[in-house]
């Protein structure tokens, strides 16, 4: 008789532990038999024949997925949640396929949940999204995705926008400044922009992400405290890298960097409950960095109250301070007191409709940061029509008066900035990966002053990817 060492293995383990006489009779099976006997044992909840033959077949090859799988449902049965773990990565690092693969995420998932460890369980889950094998499978690891979050005093989100665009600086386009349609002197020379304020093509990057850790929760109050950070990195086209070459800004060839921001914030939050919403505390600290410098620090403190208005509408009342003190030190540093309304509602017809209101004053002892703001914005998302497609539109109006604005003079009746945006959000939540979406983002804007190098205007489009979770 012809023996194979799986088949000697698979003698000695089975003799030790159920008897030599089924086992022996199948000394000749070749490992697809082998499997199919295993899964056979397993699904009869014959387990201990089931783990011998897994483990005879793991002797010949460690990366058998059918024992490996055995194994995991075993130990996961047993509560051995790092057996359970080890043998579902063994599968996912196997190069199985889909199916394979997707059922190993969900079981490395639901075993770290089950040790407690519900961020890693949460990554899984979005790697199990990136193998699941059809649209059931991903909405059902979406939901528990979404049900682990809630659980998890842990959150994280990341959102990426790509706009290409012939302005991607957001600068002027003016050759000469004019105040009041005047052109602005110097001696007998008429000024134009700096460089590093013109308009420049290319393609703007706008990344951001917030992390929170909840500190405590309970049914009266929660307190948390979060990171947040968010960036606009500018990739110049070559044209405008070859318009550049060779100019300066403050001694230092212009790059990509002396047209970026970036901004890094970190706070804490306390939410007290009440009967009919909610009173929110909040204080934070952050930097902010342009042109690739430090350019200011903020301190926050905040206010806001909600109260629900029948089951499906929401009106709120906030205020904040803020402190900027600048990296140079001095009279640059300013204050900004802003308070804002917001009223949020679902009408009957599924209708999603939202309104803001904010006020803004800066005092500073710096003439050109001192002005006063009033911004509204509407939003208006309409019930789905579409399947598969999320639509929002927007309306915004904003004016920023800077009454003592100068240049080398103070300018007759200040700055005053006037701007108008209507845009169309659209996102495409089906095309998912890892619970990432893609969404488009339209936007046509005007700003027009009597200062005219701040007039700006056109139409942005911009590729944005957005967590679904």
């Amino acid at each position: 008789m012809k023996h194979t060492l799986l088949a000697v293995v698979l003698l000695a383990l089975a003799c030790a532990g159920a008897g030599g006489g089924p086992v022996a009779a199948q000394a000749e099976l070749t490992p697809d038999e082998m499997r199919a006997a295993t899964v056979a044992a397993f699904d009869s909840g014959d387990f201990a024949r089931a783990e011998a033959y897994a483990r005879a077949l793991l002797l010949r090859d460690p990366q058998d997925r059918v024992a490996l799988g055995v194994i995991a449902q075993l130990a996961l049965g047993a509560g051995d949640h790092e057996a359970t773990r080890a043998a579902a990565l063994a599968i996912w690092r196997s190069g199985a396929g889909r199916d394979d693969r997707y059922q190993a995420a969900r079981l490395i998932a639901w075993s770290d949940l089950q040790a407690g460890h519900l961020t890693r369980a949460r990554l899984w889950l979005r790697r199990a999204l990136l193998v699941a094998p059809d649209a059931t499978a991903a909405a059902a690891t979406a939901a528990d995705y979404r049900a682990l979050r809630d659980e998890d005093p842990l959150s994280f989100r990341f959102d990426l926008g790509v706009n290409p665009s012939d302005n991607a600086t957001g600068g002027t386009d003016v050759d000469l400044i004019r105040v009041n349609g005047v052109p602005l002197m110097f001696g007998p020379l008429p000024l134009s922009p700096d460089p590093v304020d013109r308009a420049w093509s290319g393609v703007a990057l706008s990344p951001s992400f917030t992390l929170s850790y909840r500190l405590h929760e309970s049914p009266a109050a929660r307190s948390r405290v979060w990171l947040a950070g968010q960036g606009r990195w500018v990739v110049l086209s070559p044209e405008a890298r070859a318009a550049l070459e060779g100019v300066q800004y403050q001694g230092v060839p212009i790059a990509d960097r002396h047209f970026s921001y970036w901004q890094a914030t970190a706070g804490i939050e306390h939410e007290m409950a009440r009967a009919d919403g909610a009173l929110t505390l909040g204080a934070d600290l952050g930097r902010v960095w342009q042109r690739g410098e430090p350019s200011e620090d903020i301190a926050g403190l905040s206010l806001d109250r909600r109260w629900q208005i029948g089951e499906d509408g929401i009106f709120a009342l906030g205020a904040r301070i803020e402190y900027h003190l600048a990296a140079s030190g001095g009279d640059s540093d300013s204050q900004r007191a802003t308070l804002s309304a917001q009223h949020m509602i679902t009408t009957a017809g599924g209708w999603g409709l939202r309104s803001d209101l904010a006020l803004t004053h800066a005092a500073s002892a710096t003439a050109n940061a001192v002005f006063d703001r009033v911004s509204l914005a509407l939003a208006a998302t309409p019930p789905a029509f579409l399947p598969g497609i999320d639509l929002s539109a927007r309306l915004s109006a904003t004016v920023t008066l800077y009454p003592d604005y100068r240049f080398f003079e103070p300018v007759p009746g200040g700055r005053e900035d006037r701007r108008l945006a209507l845009g169309v959000d659209v996102g495409l939540p089906r095309m998912s990966w890892a619970g990432f979406s893609p969404a488009i983002e339209i936007e046509a804007h005007r700003t027009t002053s009597n200062v005219n190098q701040y007039e700006t205007g056109g139409v942005t489009v911009n590729l944005a990817l957005r967590s679904n979770f």
